[in-house]
């Protein structure tokens, strides 16, 4: 710690005086969000460096979803607890005391790696990212089942305005986005997505600010959920074949701010992407039944188009795309990482787009022949252990991502694909809505 962190706490209070307790926040390895809770004088000490970080098990940063609470670690192993406290931010708990806020941990995580590659590739060229991101997720009743299986006012999505006429539905989103605004993270729009499935989207922020208001909009929406006597779930497909619900993403919306005046430049750094992504893929849908929608929403084929959402990549602008291969199971400091030494590496190669614009077509009314004319050669993974295998096989991402992180990563989906395999559709299910 250094005399910047303590100088960085006491400001935070200096404007927020109420509050008693901090978070210390971590995503692991499974993107589930742990946390250890501090009184304020232990923060202080924290920060001044008076008191020596915290450690924590292998327990808390390698552990499989589908084994929780087994892990697989080699031996015993020691994290620790690194503050960064530029990234505080204060939130309203349920009581609505607001006597609490968050801290994010930087060291042996993955954030780490993403403040670092961050720093590097917008000096490097000259740019300041911003991330927007679309939050999708479902509300579950108490026993984790639908909690409108013969609603009075059907909601088919889209949109639908019957979604929004339950007055208890309608509080409990403006209750969600008026705390978001009380916290610094402003909400763009929210609406119905399906049935008993609500879309927020988060306006854009710098990309570090932007991931860190993300997880904390995911726990400001679960906390309100609970107290309406519902749970949030932003698992992929929170009732699998149960229920004709939508499926839950986590779609990510890039930019390059400004834009590069040459085109050549963001094409450079969008091919680098489409050549990495069956291996970020594993990255971006890490999840057992991520996979379940590749067919449904982007006819398997991995290609961009501009404003067509049936493609894992929509281009919107020459310097803004969203990246549609992406849910709310990844560990974003991750996924949004290697995404971004992807496109690096492309604009430092000069790379070719190769992949032609699939602005005005549908790829799954397509043959191979008429997708080959626009580059369009190559699936997207048709599963986890296949989108794993892709992963295993890409010694640049491997390296990019170091050698430890890497076995870390790999070993937990691998666990994954094994034991989620062997489970009933019912039993992953409740896995699933009860991590996520």
């Amino acid at each position: 710690m250094t005399e910047r962190d303590a100088q960085r706490l006491d400001a935070f209070l200096a404007d927020h005086s109420s509050i008693n307790y901090i978070h210390l926040q971590w995503l692991d390895y499974s993107a589930i969000l742990r946390t250890q809770i501090v009184p304020l004088h232990i923060a202080k000490d924290l920060a001044s460096g008076s008191l020596d970080p915290f450690t924590l098990g292998e327990g808390c940063m390698v552990i499989p979803v589908s084994t929780d609470p087994k892990y697989f670690a080699d031996g015993p192993e020691v994290w620790e607890l690194h503050p960064d406290w530029a990234s505080l931010i204060p939130f309203v708990s349920g009581e609505g005391d607001g006597e609490h806020a968050r801290v994010n941990i930087t060291r042996c995580c993955p954030r780490q790696l993403f403040k670092s590659v961050l720093q590097s590739f917008q000096e490097a060229n000259s740019t300041t990212i911003l991330l927007g991101f679309e939050i999708e997720f479902s509300l579950l009743s108490a026993t984790l089942s639908s909690p409108a299986v013969n609603p009075l006012d059907p909601n088919p999505g889209h949109s639908s305005t019957s979604g929004l006429r339950n007055p208890s539905r309608l509080s409990l989103l403006t209750s969600i986005a008026t705390s978001l605004h009380a916290s610094g993270i402003p909400v763009r729009k929210f609406h119905t997505e399906g049935v008993e499935q609500y879309e927020i989207a988060l306006c854009p922020k710098p990309a570090l600010e932007a991931i860190d208001a993300l997880l904390h909009a995911h726990e400001t929406i679960r906390r309100h959920a609970l107290a309406a006597n519902l749970q949030a779930t932003f698992a992929v497909h929170p009732l699998l074949n149960n229920h004709p619900i939508s499926f839950n993403s986590c779609h990510i919306h890039l930019s390059l701010n400004p834009p590069p005046e040459n085109p050549s430049v963001t094409n450079a750094f969008l091919a680098g992407i489409m050549r990495k992504l069956s291996a970020l893929c594993a990255l971006g849908m890490p999840n057992f039944d991520s996979y379940s929608c590749v067919q449904t929403m982007y006819a398997s084929w991995i290609g961009f188009g501009t404003q067509n959402r049936h493609l894992p990549v929509r281009k919107i602008a020459q310097n803004r795309w969203e990246l549609r291969f992406v849910d709310a199971t990844a560990n974003m400091y991750l996924v949004v990482a290697l995404v971004l030494m992807s496109g690096g590496e492309g604009m430092r190669e000069e790379r070719v787009l190769v992949h032609r614009d699939m602005e005005e077509v549908y790829p799954g009314e397509m043959s191979e022949e008429e997708l080959a004319a626009f580059g369009v050669v190559k699936r997207l993974p048709r599963d986890l252990e296949d989108a794993v295998a892709q992963l295993k096989k890409d010694v640049q991402v491997r390296a990019w991502m170091g050698e430890e992180m890497f076995g870390r990563f790999v070993g937990v989906k691998e666990v994954e694909c094994r034991y989620f395999g062997e489970m009933t559709v019912e039993e992953r299910r409740l896995k699933f809505v009860r991590a996520f």
